[in-house]
């Protein structure tokens, strides 16, 4: 029974993914270059099976066109996430590497690849350093799952990069012959480094130390803070750092670093404390079920309300509503008593 090469289970998660955002193409315009880079990703993890795996050399042109293709894809999944024409400039290496496959300069395709993953890593580096405020027009919701998206979008851009340069490395001193292996290395540390990039991205979010807030900060957060509750906006699921922006006539920025330089908070978790505040409540008066609570105050998912819940009072809902039930009961009998 022939062996399923490791590129094509990488693959299935990936076309899911795509499938997904091609769904939402006439609702969400900013993922419609994430769609075409997912697509691309997943030709390119078949392509590889197929040359690598099974030892389909015809591909090698295909394989050398979507390669190239990836770094400026990835680029412009991120880069504000809106079509316009002077895009097409990021085809320019395209162009170019076409060019090195009719001349057959197998090594200068890859160490030239290789480059033009590096010069997109630093570009997606770049907008890493922006994240908390790049990604305002998103809702709340999903503004994690970007920054992540992001992290592990540039750690496959730096395994891309790293296996371009030892294929040419290769080819230069051995001839070529390590060519498979380098590639099955690189599916390998693709995978370890996916995981490890989401950690030191979480790890990073944590360290973060709460610094004092200036006069300035203070009054912008107590006017942020109170547009929030104007009209219960922090419940809207829908709620946005662009949206609170306009409302408050303050830039995306401006906001999202004073919050993160007043609170030592991203703009999601301090509207989480408003939302958290309101659930604490709500457990506290009501008997509405936690789900229910979860929903009206605006969480979207219970793992993220159960973990958003945990960083703000130490402890889950459940255990959160028992302890106020008990604290009630003790003062009713200290009452009776009297």
């Amino acid at each position: 029974m022939p062996m399923v090469p490791l590129s094509f289970l990488i693959a299935l998660p990936v076309f899911a993914m795509a499938v997904f955002l091609f769904s939402r193409w006439g609702k969400a315009s900013q993922f419609h270059w994430a769609a075409i880079f997912l697509t691309a990703v997943f030709l390119q993890l078949l392509i590889v099976g197929v040359r690598f795996g099974y030892g389909v050399e015809g591909v090698i042109k295909g394989h050398a066109f979507i390669s190239v293709l990836l770094p400026p894809l990835a680029f412009l999944s991120f880069s504000r996430m809106r079509m316009t024409w002077f895009d097409l400039i990021h085809l320019l290496p395209v162009s170019i590497v076409n060019v090195l496959v009719w001349l057959y300069l197998p090594i200068v395709i890859d160490f030239f690849m290789g480059s033009v993953s590096l010069i997109y890593v630093f570009a997606l580096l770049n907008i890493a350093r922006k994240s908390e405020w790049w990604f305002d027009w998103a809702p709340m919701r999903w503004t994690n799952y970007l920054v992540v998206a992001l992290w592990m979008t540039i750690a496959m851009q730096l395994i891309s990069m790293l296996t371009d340069f030892a294929i040419a490395l290769d080819f230069l001193f051995g001839g070529g012959e390590r060519v498979a292996e380098i590639v099955g290395w690189a599916c390998m540390g693709g995978l370890v480094i996916y995981g490890t990039a989401y950690f030191v991205w979480l790890s990073r979010r944590e360290s973060k130390k709460k610094p004092q807030p200036s006069t300035e900060d203070s009054l912008l957060l107590s006017n942020l803070s109170a547009e929030l509750q104007r009209d219960f906006l922090f419940r809207n699921p829908d709620l946005s750092l662009d949206r609170l922006s306009r409302r408050v006539a303050v830039s995306s920025r401006q906001i999202s670093e004073v919050v993160n330089r007043a609170k030592g908070q991203n703009f999601s978790q301090f509207v989480n404390d408003h939302r958290i505040k309101a659930a604490c409540e709500e457990l506290k008066q009501t008997n509405k079920p936690i789900t229910s609570i979860m929903l009206d105050v605006g969480f979207f998912t219970k793992s993220n309300f159960n973990r958003e819940f945990k960083r703000v009072t130490g402890t889950t809902p459940t255990a959160w509503r028992k302890k106020m039930v008990a604290s009630r009961a003790g003062q009713s009998g200290f009452q009776h008593q009297n």
